[in-house]
């Protein structure tokens, strides 16, 4: 580094070229929450009593995830409740195990109440003290009863919350970061967020989370 700016010549535009850096670093964070900020562990123990393993809620979730993109592509809608429903009569079939209402009923309310992962809070509170705005974006439809983010005791750490619904497609979806975009009215540049300490950012659905 000492040779590199020693061999800089009079007059050179280094200052304005980092002034500019500087001047476009990213200041939002934009989150995902199912599974980046909630872990999905805690659905878990409804697939071991269903499939007599818990490992099956890996195979659920990564099979909803792929539906949730073929249904953006294919250019229809469901919610992500509804689709996951689905997806575990789907699963129930292949693996000849039947399916009850109160099944159904139990993954949502598993989905809704999901906790944060131990290292979330350190995390975000490392990000808000360094300046940043915190905000989520998730494929779950708002519930009008009950808010996951709250009930993880989470939500008092974002700016705001968005949903896919309100464009009816799943990320990456680009009328999904569009729609934060301009409601931010930022400029719709999408990057992977780098690694945070003491926060797993490597959980990702569907897409990472990113930042303006």
């Amino acid at each position: 580094m000492g040779a590199a700016a020693a061999g800089r010549e009079p007059g050179s535009n280094t200052g304005a070229q980092e002034s500019k850096s500087a001047a476009v670093a990213p200041s939002i964070c934009v989150f995902d929450v199912n599974e980046t900020l909630l872990d999905i562990e805690f659905v878990a123990p409804l697939f071991h009593r269903l499939f007599g393993d818990a490992k099956v809620l890996r195979e659920w979730f990564g099979q909803l995830i792929l539906y949730s993109n073929v249904i953006t592509l294919s250019g229809s809608y469901t919610t992500f409740f509804a689709l996951g429903q689905g997806v575990l009569k789907m699963l129930g079939a292949i693996h000849s195990v039947s399916i009850r209402e109160a099944d159904i009923d139990e993954l949502r309310e598993r989905m809704l109440t999901m906790p944060a992962h131990s290292d979330v809070p350190t995390g975000l509170e490392q990000l808000k003290d360094a300046g940043f705005r915190l905000i989520t974006l998730t494929n779950s439809p708002p519930d009008p009863k009950l808010s996951p983010l709250k009930h993880a005791g989470i939500d008092g750490w974002f700016e705001r919350s968005f949903s896919v619904d309100r464009v009816r497609r799943f990320k990456p979806a680009p009328q999904v970061y569009h729609m934060v975009a301009e409601e931010l009215d930022v400029p719709a540049v999408r990057e992977p967020l780098s690694p945070v300490p003491a926060m797993r950012l490597s959980r990702f659905t569907g897409c990472p989370s990113h930042r303006w």
